[in-house]
């Protein structure tokens, strides 16, 4: 995303670049925290007790930026990742009341950069598709309403871990 002359001079040496995951040694640090704020949308279908599968809009933030790209200072730099999950969920009840679930599944993400590199306005988007999954446990307060915690971890630009909590209602 952030290789503007390499992308544009040699596209074959930037998708080798890219495939590799070598593109991390070229990049600017980014500015801590590391922690950044998401939030995710689902809803889904339960073909069994045990089995389900759902479909999710996640947002994973945006990531502040900063430093300097061979030599050439970057500010104000801004990443955000956005996209759609796919996944099939498996659920063990442990009790009426509590159940532990994993999945896994397909992101389908876009990836915006936004920084100055050089005193110029730089914009780059990427997008993809690439595996996610994840860990949680529900409690249920009633036979609709749970209270979900839950670690995801999404396979885009990087690889990035999102930990929610929230509800779960089933019609």
């Amino acid at each position: 995303m952030l290789f503007r002359s390499l992308k544009k001079d040699r596209p074959r040496e930037y998708a080798q670049l890219l495939k590799s995951r070598e593109i991390r040694k070229y990049l600017v640090k980014p500015m801590h925290p590391m922690v950044v704020r998401g939030f995710k949308i689902f809803g889904g279908f339960e073909f069994t007790p045990n089995l389900a599968v759902e479909m999710a809009y996640v947002d994973l933030g945006e990531l502040a930026y900063s430093g300097s790209f061979s030599g050439t200072p970057v500010t104000n730099g801004r990443l955000e990742t956005t996209g759609f999950n796919f996944a099939l969920v498996g659920t063990f009840p442990v009790s009426s009341s509590f159940s532990l679930f994993a999945k896994g599944g397909i992101f389908g993400w876009l990836a915006e950069a936004r920084d100055i590199t050089g005193g110029s306005p730089f914009v780059g988007r990427d997008e993809g598709g690439d595996v996610s999954f994840g860990l949680g446990a529900a409690f249920h307060l009633d036979r609709n309403l749970s209270l979900r915690a839950e670690w995801e971890y999404f396979e885009a630009n990087d690889s990035i871990t999102l930990l929610s909590a929230g509800l779960a209602y089933r019609f």
